[in-house]
């Protein structure tokens, strides 16, 4: 079986945020959260990436390979 090779993976910021509450068992299935738990994700978020980027991570960096 053949594949393409290409990987797609987007989510949005709230999809992230929503994630990582629910792998913390603060939400049920079901459920939403509410404009301020959502608001401190992010800023939980942004605080993480914030460390990682002067760490020198390239979190943003996409690379493309061409093979002949």
């Amino acid at each position: 079986m053949a594949t393409s090779g290409n990987t797609s993976w987007e989510l949005t910021r709230d999809q992230l945020v929503t994630a990582a509450y629910k792998k913390l068992a603060y939400l049920a299935e079901g459920q939403t959260l509410s404009a301020e738990a959502l608001a401190d994700g992010v800023e939980a978020m942004n605080g993480v990436i914030t460390l990682l980027e002067t760490e020198g991570m390239p979190l943003w960096k996409r690379t493309t390979q061409v093979f002949a």
